[in-house]
């Protein structure tokens, strides 16, 4: 059980981090 909440919260972490960087990157350009 914990093992799933820990992924979900690790795959929500990576996406926002993807987000921020695509974001980033758009704004420099």
């Amino acid at each position: 059980m914990c093992c799933c909440i820990c992924g979900l919260l690790l795959l929500l972490l990576v996406a926002l981090i993807v987000v921020l960087v695509l974001n980033g990157v758009i704004k420099l350009t």
